[in-house]
């Protein structure tokens, strides 16, 4: 499976996370985040607390130009492993995503672990998206019209609040975007990257995430809420476009989840990009593929907001 140069270009710098320390990492990732040139985006983009019963919670808020018109609503988790990431991190994708989609986006700065175990983060961005249920219209958006998106963990928390969303019952979601979703935890590391290489995901670095994730790993991996693919039933979850990478330790389960989703009657596009790896449409504006993987998520999201 070849990997292009110019990607190779882009991620030579990208800091591994154990070697270097929790605190490190996660000031490195935000400072490369930084690095990166802001996608073009004319609307407005503000910051609020929201109240979780987890904690207080930051979100950015991206909000086309007003045109008097209540705007759809995607609510945006990142990625990091759990334990890295914030705001910053997929600043551009939401921005694209808001233009392009012609939507509201509320990008979650949900707590990390160790510090916020396994299911705090997942319960956290629930209680964000229940939140824009109750008061999209302070933020200009309509409350019938709400989906979720996030990349890696924040797919995996996508994913989760979907199934939440369907057992609760308390709020309805039209779709959901899962780009390169962890969705089994069950899978050990020998098998999720046999035949892949150890570019910007490396198995010790995977295997520290879920010790840090999880406070019993032989029991919470197991659960629904945690690995997606093995609940029970996936009847009546929102249309779905999952977007998976052939270079990608998490590209199989992703997968077998979108052919799960297919099998039970879920409206489903997966795209898969066989050169690029994990973590690749963060480098929106700097590589060709991110750019239309997001485009192509922007205009499943129109069709499902009926525009």
């Amino acid at each position: 499976m070849p990997i292009s140069e110019r990607m190779l270009e882009k991620i030579k710098n990208a800091p591994h996370t154990k070697t270097v320390g929790l605190d490190t990492a996660r000031r490195d990732l935000n400072n490369m985040a930084k690095r990166i040139p802001k996608a073009e985006f004319s609307g407005l983009v503000t910051e609020r607390v929201i109240v979780t019963s987890i904690r207080k919670t930051l979100v950015r808020i991206y909000a086309p130009q007003n045109t008097g018109v209540k705007l759809p609503v995607v609510v945006y988790m990142h990625g990091g492993g759990f334990v890295t990431g914030d705001l910053e991190l997929m600043d551009g994708v939401c921005r694209m995503l808001a233009k392009n989609a012609e939507c509201v986006v509320v990008s979650v700065d949900y707590g990390l672990a160790p510090e916020y175990k396994f299911p705090g983060a997942l319960e956290e961005c629930y209680e964000v998206v229940k939140w824009v249920h109750e008061n999209a219209t302070q933020i200009g958006g309509n409350p019938t019209n709400i989906a979720v998106a996030g990349d890696s963990a924040g797919a995996n928390l996508s994913a989760s609040i979907c199934l939440l969303a369907k057992k609760r019952k308390e709020f309805t979601l039209v779709y959901q975007v899962l780009f390169y979703p962890v969705v089994d935890f069950t899978i050990d590391q020998a098998t999720k990257f046999a035949g892949i290489p150890e570019i910007m995901l490396n198995s010790e670095d995977l295997k520290w995430f879920e010790e840090l994730y999880f406070t019993d790993r032989e029991v919470e991996a197991k659960m629904p809420e945690a690995s997606p693919l093995l609940a029970d039933s996936l009847e009546g979850l929102p249309p779905a476009a999952v977007f998976t990478a052939g270079i990608d330790p998490l590209g199989k389960e992703a997968i077998r989840y979108a052919g799960r989703l297919a099998m039970e009657k879920v409206a489903v596009i997966h795209i898969h990009y066989p050169n690029m790896i994990h973590g690749f449409v963060g480098y929106v504006g700097n590589v060709a593929e991110a750019d239309e993987a997001v485009l192509v998520a922007a205009r499943q999201l129109r069709k499902a907001f009926g525009k």
